[in-house]
């Protein structure tokens, strides 16, 4: 004897419900791929903002902050200005300090973070400092080398 029809539309219907929620995972996860790579390759004119600095000493909650020209240092309890800076051509930075002393930085401005590169010496890193609301990501790796590793 064959299925009833009943049966069969059923399998059917729980195939095709199956088939509609894998398409909406899939479309979901392309555009979640889409959006990180736009977050972390959109270059954005400006190095404006605030950005986690693990090596300046300060608290957890510590970070550098690039607004309106100035470069200072934000504490938990205190802004402390370090210098000024000024954009030369599309990436270059030129930071200015209190002694008058100036230094160029190549930089690029994501969403995600800003990297400077110092082009006078040459095997030096590059410095990578993610945004504030970014900064769990290092942590966070600090965290699994040290608890895990």
């Amino acid at each position: 004897m064959s299925e009833p029809p009943q049966q069969n539309r059923c399998e059917k219907l729980e195939t095709h419900r199956y088939r509609r929620t894998l398409q909406i995972v899939l479309i979901a996860l392309t555009l979640s791929g889409s959006c990180v790579a736009f977050v972390c390759f959109h270059s954005l004119s400006s190095p404006d903002g605030a950005y986690y600095d693990p090596g300046i000493g300060l608290a957890a909650s510590g970070c550098l902050l690039f607004e309106k020209g100035q470069y200072r240092i934000l504490g938990t309890n205190s802004v402390q200005f370090v210098g000024s800076y000024s954009t030369k051509g599309q990436n270059v930075l030129v930071f200015h300090n209190s002694a008058g002393r100036t230094q160029e930085y190549v930089f690029r401005a994501t969403l995600l973070g800003l990297k400077l590169h110092d082009p006078s010496i040459r095997p030096e890193p590059d410095r990578f400092f993610f945004r504030r609301g970014f900064s769990w990501l290092p942590r966070a790796r600090g965290w699994i080398d040290l608890h895990l590793f």
